[in-house]
């Protein structure tokens, strides 16, 4: 009865400001949606900035999570990537100029969220992470984002980068609070089923 009783507080402390980056990046996914529907001509910067802001947070979450035994691993690759990914925009927009239209960021999104959806997909099916729900939704979620920008890329325009990077920052910030809360509540549980088996498995067969 006690420990029923003080899970949900053990619960925030725990988790707290990793549900609160959650919650942010899902709030900045909303704001963009709504400045694509009152602003048709919102300047890509809005996008881009969201979704730098974003993997920055992401990233310290799963370091969070992995560091304490959580199921951080999608969300670190996620969040490099999406860093990496707009390291390499900005570079080619600098020495490109010319290049400063949206089509070219449309297809670097489209990149990130292909190479993203795959890795929790395939996170979901082999590592089994305890928020298999939430990662396998997101994953699924941001394959159909990319391929849709790979289909229109060539005619899309800041508006409409700025609803699929809302989709992707709303959806990605609640699969985020759903690992921090299934961390949160089973701290003691392994983050990824037969991980540590595996592994074990996969050393004794290897070679020396």
């Amino acid at each position: 009865m006690n420990t029923r009783t003080n899970e949900p507080k053990l619960l925030v402390p725990r988790t707290g400001w990793m549900l609160a980056a959650a919650l942010v990046t899902a709030a900045v996914g909303l704001a963009l949606l709504g400045a694509a529907a009152l602003f048709p001509e919102a300047p890509l910067q809005w996008s881009a900035f969201a979704l730098v802001g974003a993997a920055l947070l992401e990233f310290a979450v799963g370091q969070r999570l992995s560091r304490s035994g959580g199921p951080g691993i999608a969300h670190t690759f996620a969040a490099l990537l999406a860093l990496g990914l707009a390291s390499f925009l900005l570079a080619v927009l600098f020495v490109l100029p010319g290049a400063r239209v949206p089509q070219p960021v449309a297809l670097g999104v489209a990149v990130f969220c292909l190479a993203n959806g795959l890795f929790r997909g395939l996170d979901v099916l082999i590592d089994r992470p305890m928020d298999s729900l939430a990662e396998a939704f997101d994953a699924v979620f941001t394959i159909v984002l990319g391929a849709v920008l790979v289909a229109t890329w060539q005619s899309a325009t800041p508006s409409f980068i700025a609803v699929v990077a809302g989709l992707e920052l709303l959806v990605g910030g609640l699969a985020m609070a759903a690992s921090a809360v299934a961390w949160g509540r089973h701290p003691d549980q392994p983050a990824y089923q037969d991980l540590e088996e595996r592994l074990t498995r996969a050393e004794q067969l290897r070679p020396h």
